[in-house]
């Protein structure tokens, strides 16, 4: 009954994620809800991994039906959405155990049987090497607290800045954790199914009327990060808060947090440069641990536009357009701008 319970659950999440994904759905621009197949490096270890495990899992008799039938709901689990790879596997190696298990409690005759608990343990201490030295292995480890409005974040709450508070999607796991439920997030990780709430979002950062959903969800502060996580693209709400009157940045150390006017005396109102100097200073740091970001070189190229770096600017542009050609036009006003 769990199993199939399980079953039945794998099945409507698949279906959910696939039908998110396809073009215009509310997942497709999220690189880590894409499939497996889509990552060709993490493909090729995830399936040689789910295929010794599968062995594994099936040597012993007892109990094989229910193994199996777990090890391939993690499959499906595992293939159709990359962020799951880690979880699958865990439930995938747990499996292999289970399969392994019998064969050391009584004699078995067949060689292939007495040599799998052993050549199991060699494998998984090859993996366990192998990820050890693996080339991106410094690029997983740690907490980079660049990436984390952790500052910011205090701000607002100690500084008790008007709510409601509307913040960018890769932020909001973090600020649950740090405020503790006394400040609600607009949005989080758990709102892949929310569909306005993320159409709003959505719109709000990409500066489509942002005016009439700020106003609609009564917000009265903005904290965001400084460009998708993907592709290094500045998030356009940035440049509008930045041109509007009415929104003063109070913050921009490792977040950018806007209010609306008037602001707490207390709270200098900041300069725009300091905002673009920390778009750049993210934008490099997402650059340490994604080697592909189209958009990152450009992106810094308009923050040293509106910093009056027009030399720095010229520079970034063009190496970036050398590299990423098919984005020239795109870029097109800002790159003409900085030749004048």
């Amino acid at each position: 009954v769990v199993l199939l319970c399980g079953a039945v659950g794998a099945g409507r999440f698949a279906w959910e994620v696939l039908s998110g994904l396809q073009e215009g759905g509310r997942m497709a621009g999220i690189s880590e809800m894409q499939p497996v197949w889509e990552f060709p490096d993490v493909a090729w270890q995830f399936y040689l991994v789910a295929l010794l495990a599968g062995i594994f899992s099936g040597i012993s008799s007892t109990g094989r039906r229910s193994r199996l039938l777990l090890w391939a709901m993690a499959l499906v689990l595992g293939s159709i959405v990359v962020r799951n790879v880690a979880f699958a596997l865990i439930v995938m190696l747990f499996n292999a155990v289970l399969g392994l298990q019998p064969l050391q409690s009584r004699k078995v005759g067949h060689i292939a049987a007495r040599l799998a608990p052993s050549l199991a343990s060699a494998i998984i201490v090859f993996m366990f090497a192998y990820a050890l030295t693996s080339r991106d292995y410094d690029k997983i480890v740690g907490l980079r607290q660049a990436l984390f409005p952790m500052n910011s974040a205090t701000l607002i709450l100690e500084r008790g800045l008007a709510t409601p508070v509307f913040n960018n999607f890769d932020s909001g796991g973090y600020l649950n954790w740090a405020w503790g439920g006394s400040i609600k997030t607009f949005i989080d990780g758990r709102a892949l199914g929310g569909g306005k709430l993320l159409q709003d979002h959505l719109n709000i950062i990409e500066a489509k009327r942002p005016d009439l959903l700020l106003d609609e969800h009564n917000i009265r502060t903005v904290i965001t990060q400084g460009a998708y996580h993907n592709s290094g693209r500045v998030f356009p709400i940035i440049t509008w808060l930045l041109r509007n009157p009415s929104w003063s940045l109070v913050a921009a150390s490792d977040g950018l947090v806007f209010t609306r006017d008037p602001i707490p005396t207390e709270i200098a109102r900041l300069s725009d440069s300091l905002a673009w100097s920390y778009v750049v200073s993210y934008i490099e740091e997402l650059e340490k641990i994604n080697d592909e970001m189209p958009h990152s070189g450009f992106s810094k190229g308009v923050a040293y536009f509106y910093m009056g770096n027009l030399e720095q600017a010229r520079t970034s542009f063009g190496d970036a357009a050398a590299t990423y050609p098919e984005l020239h036009e795109y870029y097109g006003p800002y790159m003409q701008a900085t030749q004048k």
